[in-house]
């Protein structure tokens, strides 16, 4: 639950979380950027307490996935040099395409 709330204080205020650690508001889109990281792993552990189907898990995972890739696009929006967007593309491919892997084995499993 914490990391939820934390997450969700990242995104909403993401000067407030720079002025608690110290760094230059300049940075709060990196603090934002891991507030939806935060969002998804509280979410995701708060779910695992409540379903208990290995399907449905791999399914939700696959959100995971889904909402690492908007820094992709955040970064590519900020008009960004494409350095910095070519590591969280892999990554978003990496994690797409093993979610989908990983549906599929639990979907085909009978």
């Amino acid at each position: 639950i914490r990391l939820l709330l934390a997450g969700i204080v990242q995104v909403t205020k993401p000067s407030y979380t720079a002025k608690l650690i110290n760094v230059p508001n300049n940075c709060s889109f990196v603090i934002r950027e891991l507030g939806f990281t935060n969002i998804v792993l509280g979410a995701l552990g708060i779910g695992q307490y409540f379903i208990k189907d290995t399907k449905s898990r791999a399914l939700i995972s696959g959100g995971l996935a889904l909402f690492i890739s908007q820094a992709t696009v955040q970064h590519m929006l900020l008009g960004e040099d494409l350095s910095n967007a070519i590591p969280d593309l892999i990554q978003s491919i990496l994690l797409i395409t093993s979610t989908g892997v990983t549906i599929s084995l639990y979907l085909n499993e009978k």
